[in-house]
């Protein structure tokens, strides 16, 4: 077995044994993902919009922010039943959960929401949600917004996802994307690249790196988010350095992000390494100016 399938097992296993929703759930309802507490997800019932009951396949929730009144977005989790097959198939992790660097990634979106006005933007592995790619659609103003993902699973879901925020319908495309087999209507059509926590697989990585390169017009940009994770984010960068002309570590891209840092690393949980989302800006031929 191979160890990317013997690492899906373990993580198989942690699934079928561990109750997630008391870690994301507080006494008021409201669904934190993960737990920077910088985008909230509430509830919604079955019962009160029955539209998006589906025989209990998915939990509903609407995606808001108190510093943002304006983000509204319905979101939708596939229920937590995976089978190890589920797991050791093409990339699954987009379905397990949120992590903390597309909450991270998105807020960055959110603070900077300039920067992509009139973009054609292409959101890289989103998984379920490619919530970062549906909040800069919402209130970013980009011409047009591609979501995609390796899954079919979480492209299916992105898809309903769409269904039930028509107001995103006409900016918003969603279509199944691998890595080493870009499309040529894909390539150097976009001018921002967004990805989240897509680095830790080692056979991915490269693959990862040139479709960045592949599908950014010159002097496009790309914005990837992700914890160190035993230092698979420093061998992106490094990787990244020797295909791109300009690639920035960005280590402090938000001042609430860093705030929020601050207080949860006094929590015993906090694992810096997992739990502490970085930023590359890359940049394909050097930056005409700086963008932040």
């Amino acid at each position: 077995m191979s160890n990317a399938k013997s690492r899906w097992k373990i993580l198989a296993q942690a699934i079928k044994s561990s109750d997630l929703t008391p870690k994301i759930q507080d006494e008021r309802g409201l669904v934190r993902f993960p737990s920077y507490q910088l985008v909230l997800a509430r509830p919604i019932s079955a019962e009160s919009t029955p539209a998006l009951a589906e025989k209990g396949q998915r939990d509903w929730f609407l995606i808001s922010s108190p510093h943002f009144p304006a983000l509204q977005l319905k979101v939708a989790h596939v229920k937590a039943n995976f089978s190890t097959q589920d797991l050791i198939g093409f990339n699954n992790t987009g379905n397990v959960c949120i992590w903390p660097s597309e909450e991270c990634l998105a807020w960055f979106l959110l603070e900077h929401s300039h920067l992509f006005h009139g973009k054609s933007v292409l959101e890289l592995g989103g998984g379920m949600t490619s919530l970062a790619g549906l909040i800069l659609a919402q209130l970013g103003h980009p011409k047009r917004v591609v979501l995609t993902d390796g899954n079919p699973t979480s492209v299916e879901n992105l898809e309903l996802i769409l269904k039930h925020n028509p107001q995103l319908k006409s900016k918003v495309d969603v279509q199944i994307l691998k890595w080493n087999d870009i499309p040529p209507d894909m390539c150097g059509d976009f001018d921002l690249v967004l990805c989240s926590d897509c680095l830790f697989f080692d056979e991915y990585r490269n693959d990862l790196t040139q479709c960045i390169y592949q599908t950014l017009k010159p002097h496009g940009q790309a914005f990837v988010v992700a914890p160190s994770r035993n230092g698979t984010f420093y061998h992106f960068r490094d990787q990244c350095q020797e295909r791109f002309e300009d690639v920035r570590h960005l280590e402090k891209y938000s001042e609430q992000v860093t705030r929020r840092q601050k207080v949860l690393t006094q929590d015993k949980v906090f694992n810096e390494d997992i739990h502490l989302p970085l930023m590359l800006q890359i940049t394909k031929g050097f930056a005409l100016k700086s963008t932040l």
